[in-house]
């Protein structure tokens, strides 16, 4: 299919108006045929590197995660620290409970 294009592309159109029938129609069918597919090809690369672009500044800008279970134990650790330093006693580290 490809050799049939570019013998298409390559010709002056003076040579190929001189080509018979079947031969010419096949040469127009393959050549368009090729040209579709390359344009296709390329399309589908940009839309790839347009996706790829989208989803790297996306990325850039989200804020990096937080993670609650490193936090959650730093705060038992500090609250534990402040109890055993005797700064804070029990109640005052305690929420009171709603009646």
């Amino acid at each position: 299919m490809r050799r049939y294009a570019r013998q298409l592309a390559n010709r002056p159109p003076s040579v190929g108006a001189r080509i018979k029938e079947p031969r010419r129609t096949v040469e127009v069918a393959c050549f368009l045929r090729y040209c579709l597919f390359s344009t296709t090809d390329q399309a589908i690369l940009m839309i790839q590197r347009r996706v790829t672009d989208l989803w790297r500044m996306a990325r850039e800008e989200v804020p990096d995660t937080v993670n609650w279970a490193v936090l959650y134990k730093k705060l038992v650790t500090d609250l534990a620290a402040l109890t055993e330093q005797g700064e804070l006693t029990d109640d005052q580290l305690r929420p009171p409970v709603p009646e």
